[in-house]
């Protein structure tokens, strides 16, 4: 996941909206998707005739993920660090399956998409909203 992750990254850097910000790259310096798996609360099937079906699911995700990534400034290459914890996921997720097949593997594609807006939060890593935390605010 963690070599998937910095490739997103480098992709990432090359696009133009990204680089009219100053920005030359990202590098992951850390990723843990922690211990805790997402929680499948409840489940939904839908008939879409003989070659597809479809899936919804209601899913609950309070990780424990950790991903500590240094955006790197064009300008002087300064490294700012950026540290994402503790993604929580609640939400629908749907699962289409196309052009069901005899043969493997099946199917003829996987779509899968957020049929309505899920409830995501990324913990606070520093609860401080001091930026100073030397001086009183």
């Amino acid at each position: 996941m963690a070599e998937s992750l910095q490739h997103s990254l480098s992709e990432m850097a090359g696009d133009n909206f990204v680089r009219g910000m100053r920005m030359k790259g990202f590098e992951l310096r850390r990723f843990s998707a922690g211990e805790i798996a997402p929680e499948l609360l409840e489940a939904r099937a839908y008939d879409l005739g003989p070659t597809a079906m479809a899936f919804d699911f209601d899913v609950r995700w309070h990780s424990q993920m950790v991903a500590e990534v240094d955006a790197i400034t064009t300008a002087v290459g300064a490294r700012v660090p950026v540290s994402v914890r503790n993604l929580r996921f609640d939400g629908p997720v749907r699962l289409i399956v196309t052009d069901l097949t005899a043969a493997a593997p099946g199917y003829g594609a996987v779509l899968l998409s957020l049929p309505t807006r899920p409830e995501v939060a990324i913990a606070n890593p520093n609860p401080n909203p001091n930026p100073n935390p030397n001086t009183n605010p």
